[in-house]
């Protein structure tokens, strides 16, 4: 079984793919990550 949680921090992620937050930032803003499948915000509001 595999004990790696499923949603991992965005520092985290950074560190796995080799990339800066702030790419992780840019890649969702273009779209490249969506919202429930690659990403979920960790406090959702009924506005975004």
């Amino acid at each position: 079984m595999n004990s790696t949680p499923v949603w991992s921090m965005q520092r985290h992620a950074a560190d796995c793919l080799g990339v800066s937050e702030r790419t992780l930032h840019r890649w969702r803003s273009a779209g490249l990550l969506k919202p429930g499948e690659h990403y979920r915000r960790k406090f959702p509001t009924p506005n975004r």
